[in-house]
């Protein structure tokens, strides 16, 4: 399937993007090469092949959301062999860093 300058802008449009005339070529001969795949796909004989939600043969296990005892003792022994702390609010290091540019 060849897509026209037409389409390219009528589907940027449809997208709320703003092209460029280099950018409307550009993006016409990857859709086109996209579309001609999916085609591609599409003539592939399939029957007999049971559908499949994922490709990925794995289950999902699931397990009752029930209150537990923590391995790791009571609260206030955690709280007090933290390193860091203020009250019972422990202090970790950041994840996010600030840049000043």
């Amino acid at each position: 399937m060849d897509l026209s300058q037409e389409d390219i802008k009528h589907i940027a449009k449809l997208s709320r993007l703003e092209l460029q005339d280099e950018e409307v070529e550009k993006y016409r001969g990857h859709l086109t090469s996209i579309l001609g795949y999916v085609d591609k796909l599409n003539k592939v004989d399939t029957s007999g092949v049971p559908e499949m939600v994922t490709g990925s043969v794995s289950n999902n296990v699931w397990r009752v959301d029930e209150p537990q005892v923590s391995d790791l003792g009571e609260r206030d022994t955690v709280i007090n062999s933290f390193p860091r702390k203020q009250g019972a609010l422990l202090e970790v290091p950041a994840v996010f860093e600030s840049r000043t540019e």
